[in-house]
């Protein structure tokens, strides 16, 4: 394949595992601050096993794998001598471990002995390397490739997923052939990019476009009538004012600026506004939301306040000049009048 960078599989294997005594005076202990496990501690004592995710993988899926607890010892990892842990994912708030580093554990092999491994390290791997089917209390073992294949299931055991990198020249050709692939070769296939990620959140993506923009254009038509609203009571509260200044010598283009400038102070308070709490909440609020969905990314930008300047400040300096000149189309003297 052209512009390949990097692969590797991912081997999978369910399996019920022995639980040592070890294992349930460390769930006697978990059980004072885990309800879930406290209620499932009678049943694992009964049982004496429990299920697990056992994992085989390559060196470049590997990569991904993220410390929690302990070191990576890849060497002693990759000789088979031990094996990486995830916490407890079903049980609690998914933070507790069963395995400490240097507890050992005992796995069945593919002709019923158990070997014992020395716990390296409780990590955590990226979602998209699992499986979606969390088994019993969420615990995974990770071992490599050679150590899962033909010692605790068959050696031509198929791959539960392959990820491989392409350079961005070749991403879109990439794409187009896994998907004829898929489709017509081996329909039994699956696969996911970040095309197709992209295209199953274009939904939410255009929902919260189509909602924000509503909501931003309703705001903004608030907004706008409400300054009219207020510029043209101003006017109007100053009827006899304005007139007096105009029959003492001021011009109509003095009054024009006067009114103008008073407008365009109104939209310089309201972007100096904007300004300060678009950032705020972008920072806050904004990112936080960000940060609790893995699809998104945040990016800060001022764009969007910046684009409002044009517009804002034109409408803020043509609905006094449109106030001032419905008022206009009387005399001055007509106006004192009027204000009398």
């Amino acid at each position: 394949m052209n512009g390949l960078e990097d692969i590797g599989n991912i081997y999978l294997w369910t399996s019920k595992q022995p639980l040592s005594e070890n294992d349930l005076a460390r769930l006697q202990e978990l059980s004072a601050s885990s309800n879930d496990i406290a209620n499932e501690l009678e049943n694992y004592r009964v049982r004496q096993e429990h299920g697990v995710n056992v994992y085989g993988l390559d060196d470049f899926p590997a990569e991904y794998v993220q410390v929690l607890d302990g070191e990576l010892n890849t060497e002693q990892w990759k000789a088979g001598n031990g094996v990486y842990v995830t916490p407890l994912r079903m049980m609690g708030d998914g933070s507790l471990c069963l395995y400490k580093p240097g507890d050992q554990i005992s796995v069945t092999q593919l002709d019923g002995t158990n070997k014992v491994y020395d716990v390296l390290a409780v990590v955590s791997i990226p979602s998209a390397l699992q499986t979606p089917l969390q088994v019993d209390m969420g615990l995974d073992y990770i071992f490599p490739t050679n150590e899962l294949l033909g010692n605790m299931v068959f050696a031509d055991q198929p791959a539960m997923k392959t990820i491989f990198n392409v350079d961005e020249e070749h991403q879109f050709a990439t794409e187009n052939w896994l998907k004829n692939y898929t489709t017509n070769t081996d329909t039994a296939l699956d696969y996911l990019s970040k095309v197709t990620l992209r295209q199953t959140f274009d939904g939410m993506i255009n929902m919260y476009r189509l909602v924000g923009g509503a909501l931003c254009a309703i705001l903004a038509l608030i907004g706008i009538l409400n300054f009219i609203n207020s510029m043209t009571t101003s006017i109007l509260s100053r009827y006899r004012e304005i007139a007096m200044l105009q029959s003492v010598g001021m011009t109509g283009r003095q009054v024009k600026q006067i009114l103008i400038y008073e407008g365009i102070g109104y939209s310089i308070l309201g972007l100096l506004g904007s300004l300060i709490l678009s950032v705020i909440a972008s920072l806050t609020v904004v990112r936080m939301m960000g940060a609790e969905l893995t699809y998104f990314t945040w990016h800060f930008t001022m764009l969007p306040v910046f684009l409002c300047i044009i517009p804002l400040i034109l409408i803020t300096a043509i609905v006094p000049l449109v106030c001032y000149n419905k008022m206009a189309q009387k005399t001055v003297v007509e106006r004192l009048r009027i204000a009398e």
